[in-house]
């Protein structure tokens, strides 16, 4: 399994953590970052998985050929836009927001 998993006190970080995880450890391990989330521990999730991103997200940060994108509310963006955007659409809500 390719899954790295670190660890800190105050945060976690999960690099593509259900590519070998079956659809009811998903929902396990969803339910223990809501739990950490609710104890003030930060979670940086990293997957290609959008949906599972939006799902389990506050906040996303867009890389595209290891470059920072943008980063946005969850609530700005759906799956399919976030999984078919080349970084433009990301870039420039980004862009304007800084304005």
């Amino acid at each position: 399994m390719k899954a790295a998993v670190s660890w800190c006190k105050s945060f976690l970080i999960l690099d593509e953590p259900t590519a070998a995880l079956t659809d009811i450890e998903v929902e396990g391990l969803f339910k223990i970052i809501t739990t950490l989330k609710e104890e003030g521990k930060s979670v940086i999730f990293i997957s290609h998985r959008c949906v599972e991103v939006l799902r389990i997200s506050d906040r996303i940060s867009v890389l595209r050929l290891e470059r920072l994108v943008g980063s946005l509310d969850c609530r700005e963006v759906d799956g399919p836009t976030l999984a078919n955007d080349d970084g433009q659409r990301i870039k420039k809500r980004n862009d304007m927001k800084r304005k």
